[in-house]
């Protein structure tokens, strides 16, 4: 099934090939109280926002950081529902994709999309108290918090803030399960990068399946995290700060 779609995929379009996201930058002692200061690229206006699963329900959504479950150990500030939100333009392109899938018997799922930048400036704080190593063995095992960014696993700015940027993985649309990738969502250590070369056959075909149908909707990858994808056409280039909850963009 996966190979009929992989063939499918590279018949239908080539792929739109990989874009970095922002790069890492490494924070001085003031780097919160400037990320704070930096306030005229905040963009609130969500008129053109809306929840993913309202155009798509069959997309499965496991907001990790609206949870306990991430690198963090607990739920970064704005995150108050668990509402994948997205720019019209990436839920369309996603619906696209989604509905490919669910032919093959495969479904998107979503760790996380838009983000506010309240969000990014918590993972700054955190960075800097390196007492708080909760979730290091699940998350950060190979790597100390004080060299997050210089190693680039973490950066003070997100294309998740212009609101057109998802962290997704494929499940199984029967059981929900998901496929095999190598690592879980936001593992920070060389393993989670797309060519880690000591995969498993099966890990790189899953890999390389989701790569080629999200390049086909139109996304664009980055090397180092497999989940990770941008709208190739994001209609805002700027940071909007709303809370992740469905009254934010009614």
């Amino acid at each position: 099934m996966k190979r009929f779609l992989l063939l499918l995929l590279t018949a239908l379009a080539a792929c739109n090939g990989v874009e970095k996201d922002a790069a890492p930058t490494e924070p001085d002692s003031n780097s919160v109280l400037v990320i704070e200061k930096v306030t005229k690229n905040v963009v609130n206006n969500t008129s053109k926002f809306v929840v993913v699963t309202d155009i798509a329900p069959e997309i499965r959504v496991e907001l990790r950081y609206y949870s306990n479950n991430n690198f963090m150990g607990r739920r970064m500030d704005g995150y108050q529902q668990e509402a994948a939100i997205a720019t019209r333009e990436a839920v369309l392109a996603l619906k696209k994709i989604s509905d490919s899938l669910m032919h093959q018997g495969l479904a998107l799922k979503i760790y996380d999309a838009y983000r506010p930048k309240r969000a990014v400036r918590d993972i700054c704080r955190w960075s800097n108290d390196t007492q708080d190593t909760i979730s290091k063995q699940q998350y950060y095992p190979k790597v100390e918090k004080r060299d997050m960014f210089a190693c680039g696993y973490l950066s003070s700015r997100s294309n998740h803030c212009h609101g057109s940027t998802v962290d997704v993985t494929l499940v199984n649309a029967a059981t929900n399960q998901e496929l095999d990738m190598g690592t879980g969502f936001d593992l920070m250590d060389e393993r989670s990068h797309y060519s880690y070369p000591t995969l498993t056959e099966e890990q790189k075909e899953n890999r390389k399946l989701l790569r080629q149908i999200m390049a086909w909707g139109g996304f664009s990858p980055i090397e180092t995290e497999w989940w990770h994808f941008k709208l190739k056409n994001e209609p805002y280039g700027e940071s909007f700060d709303f809370a992740v909850n469905r009254d934010s963009i009614i």
